[in-house]
């Protein structure tokens, strides 16, 4: 751990003080960042007292990860540094920096002042503000074997030490999903072992956040929700059709909350993390522009790039695809050799009932956010918030009701 001197004097090039000093002082690093070789062994920094000195002052310090990993790069230090009445003698804390022959980058940890007591204020314009000074230590790997890879390692972007961690935490989370927390009951019970087989293969298939900078981790999680919609889409097709309902029905209600619930939980996390609606209604509206352009619109062109090119490859299927379209005027004297065509069916009707509902939605949040005193975009008044909550639902319950009219011809 760290020892810190109390008494002995550091000599130091002058640095002018950036802020006003009140009587007790101005408490800072000597220097804000600092390089150290991974050979060095102990390593050194300073705290400065400056602008005066008048009453006893104390502070706390403690190291932090950042790219470097307390227990691997460096050992972890936390204490106080404390000066007498008329003491302005620099301190100095030693920290461990522990060598190894892995192949690293240069790595960084910072040590954090914190917790000023006496007085004396931090310089507001370092890092850290106010409330705290940071000093960022950069660990420069200096291992004859590493610097040969050195470069190779900056272009793969790979840490060992990160590799260590992902490891653990990707045991920690498999651990996790045979885990159960919370009350005892039948319910509580149900639910944990239908939920299971989910926690588990995403615990399995996703691996930790921390690994290789999230990457693998955003893409086995995209792999994992296309899994699930397929599933989804898959299951609401067949129960449509065992309760003999139409496929468009079926798509705006089973199909689309099924797919869409990932987009809520989304959202939601979003509405709680921000004061605005903004990031919740942008996943939205993101989403959905996904779903329509890339969602149909690859393999729409997909297909009319095939059609336009081969055509139909038999006869019998020609004439299939002209028995199928003969209803439609023109179409089989412009396309002759047949051509990929997709029917509008209630679209239209189901998009401007849409856009109608979501123009409502987005009139509610811009009258919560600028025509009540004080704004409650989010939360706020519990009556105005429920209000706004079953305004919304009934929303949605419009737009089922409507478009499943239309398709079923009662509109």
């Amino acid at each position: 751990m760290a020892q810190v001197a109390t008494g002995q004097q550091i000599t130091s090039r002058e640095r002018p003080t950036s802020v006003g000093a009140p009587p007790a002082g101005l408490v800072r690093w000597r220097e804000e960042r600092a390089y150290v070789a991974e050979s060095e062994g102990v390593f050194t920094v300073a705290v400065e007292r400056v602008g005066g000195a008048s009453g006893a002052v104390s502070v706390g310090y403690r190291t932090k990860n950042q790219s470097a990993i307390a227990g691997k790069d460096f050992v972890g230090a936390e204490g106080t540094l404390r000066w007498a009445d008329g003491d302005d003698i620099t301190k100095e804390i030693e920290i461990t920096i522990l060598d190894d022959d892995e192949l690293e980058k240069d790595e960084e940890f910072t040590v954090v002042l914190h917790d000023l007591v006496g007085g004396a204020i931090f310089d507001y314009k370092t890092d850290g503000g106010a409330e705290e000074t940071i000093m960022t230590v950069v660990i420069t790997n200096d291992d004859e074997r590493a610097a040969a890879y050195r470069k190779a390692l900056q272009l793969l972007n790979i840490d060992y030490d990160n590799l260590d961690l992902a490891a653990a935490d990707y045991l920690e989370q498999i651990r996790g999903a045979f885990s159960y927390e919370g009350p005892l009951s039948c319910r509580a019970l149900l639910s944990t072992a239908l939920v299971f087989p989910w926690k588990l293969a995403l615990a399995v298939m996703v691996p930790p956040p921390g690994l290789c900078g999230g990457v693998p981790c955003f893409v086995m999680a995209l792999f994992v929700i296309a899994l699930q919609v397929v599933l989804i889409s898959d299951f609401a097709s067949q129960m449509g059709c065992l309760m003999g309902l139409k496929d468009s029905v079926t798509a705006i209600t089973f199909v689309a909350f099924g797919t869409s619930l990932p987009d809520a939980f989304a959202s939601v996390q979003a509405a709680r993390g921000d004061r605005t609606a903004d990031n919740s209604i942008g996943n939205v509206t993101g989403s959905n522009s996904v779903n329509v352009f890339f969602g149909l619109g690859v393999p729409w062109l997909m297909a009319a790039i095939y059609w336009s090119s081969a055509g139909a490859n038999d006869i019998s299927v020609l004439n299939a695809w002209r028995r199928k379209y003969a209803d439609i005027p023109g179409l089989l004297e412009a396309y002759p050799n047949g051509a990929f065509v997709v029917r509008g069916g209630d679209l239209g009707f189901s998009v401007i009932v849409f856009t109608t509902c979501a123009c409502a939605t987005i009139g509610l949040l811009l009258f919560r956010r600028w025509g009540i005193s004080p704004p409650q975009e989010l939360g706020g008044y519990r009556p105005i918030a429920k209000g706004s909550c079953a305004f919304l639902i009934f929303l949605w319950f419009l737009y089922v009701m409507l478009s499943t009219m239309k398709a079923y011809g009662t509109i």
